[in-house]
């Protein structure tokens, strides 16, 4: 397994500022091509910072900033055994590169994943502090899905308050309300995440049946799909905030008066003594458990992405320790100037 997906000249051309690429000389920008093929190769790389330094320029300091890092490899890029998951995908956010991944192309049920894309259309469609009022047509159980939240007819509640439910609660019942109060309703809801999904280059044969991620032929995506939704997600200050919190609690009105709705988030993880800043569960019959977790090694943000689990709490955590074991990051100052 490569320890990254990108070939070397684009490492460096990711990692090294353009400032310094232009004051290399050809046969420089050759040797840092060659140190970044090296990082590719298969097992443990060792290269002596004193051979960087004879390879980089002696440039001032200030040309090779701290923050911009390199990625190096550590002890093994072997994956971890004992992991449940059918398919796993961990990447470095900063630079996108692949630290560990198994299957991760392989399409599977999402179960309550997708409702992150359910979020995102919302977003684009309504202000967070629009109000929608419940109709009995909104409450009605249709495939199964239940009143969990103990909504109210008639009662007005802010789309907020509703992405709330669905984010922290991964509420069923707040993903259908929200897609029957969409322009065209339900069906044209359906339509517009696979724009956005398209939009987002996720499974081209991506064929959505519902909002909420209950198992559906054809409503399958991958461990990749799943990373890139869950990134454009975190690009929203407001699902970035929600999809962290452990519990919340929301509010609606109902003939003047308040109707309160307690939300306790479906991560465990969140209750856990590690770095854990979110995103989403999800679990179905054919899924199995989901889970997308948004976590820190070393200062550097980590999307981990485990599908078809059986065990997706163990499986998260056995995939984060394994990296912070293996892996660890250089800013390229130091890599070329500190240590003989």
């Amino acid at each position: 397994m490569s320890l990254l997906p990108a070939l070397p000249r684009q490492l460096i051309d990711l990692t090294l500022p353009p400032p310094v690429r232009k004051k290399l000389r050809p046969d420089q920008l050759l040797a840092c091509w060659l140190i970044a093929g090296a990082l590719l190769l298969e097992g443990s790389v060792l290269i002596a910072p004193s051979t960087i330094q004879v390879l980089l320029p002696q440039l001032p300091m200030a040309d090779l900033p701290q923050m911009e890092t390199l990625l190096t490899a550590g002890v093994s890029t072997a994956t971890p055994s004992g992991v449940t998951a059918k398919s796993f995908l961990v990447i470095d956010l900063a630079s996108q590169s692949q630290l560990m991944a198994q299957q991760p192309d392989r399409p599977l049920y999402p179960a309550s994943t997708l409702k992150i894309l359910t979020a995102l259309i919302i977003l684009d469609q309504y202000a967070p502090d629009q109000e929608l009022v419940l109709t009995p047509t909104d409450l009605t159980a249709s495939l199964g899905i239940k009143n969990e939240l103990n909504w109210q007819v008639g009662e007005q509640i802010k789309v907020e308050a509703l992405l709330a439910g669905l984010m922290i609660n991964s509420d069923n019942l707040a993903a259908s309300v929200l897609a029957n109060h969409y322009p065209g309703g339900k069906v044209a809801f359906i339509e517009a995440m696979e724009v956005k999904a398209n939009l987002l280059h996720l499974n081209s044969q991506l064929k959505i049946t519902n909002p909420v991620g209950l198992d559906a032929p054809d409503q399958l995506l991958s461990a990749r799909d799943l990373a890139w939704l869950s990134q454009a997600a975190l690009e929203k200050p407001l699902l970035k905030s929600l999809m962290q919190q452990r519990q919340n609690q929301v509010t609606g009105n109902l003939n003047s008066r308040v109707i309160y709705h307690n939300l306790v988030n479906t991560n465990q993880l969140l209750w856990s003594q590690l770095p854990i800043f979110g995103v989403k569960t999800g679990t179905t019959t054919l899924a199995g458990e989901v889970l997308i977790t948004l976590t820190e090694v070393k200062a550097h943000r980590i999307l981990i992405v485990v599908m078809g689990s059986r065990d997706r709490y163990a499986d998260t955590r056995l995939l984060l320790n394994w990296t912070a074991q293996r892996y660890h990051w250089q800013s390229w100052s130091e890599f070329a100037y500190n240590g003989q």
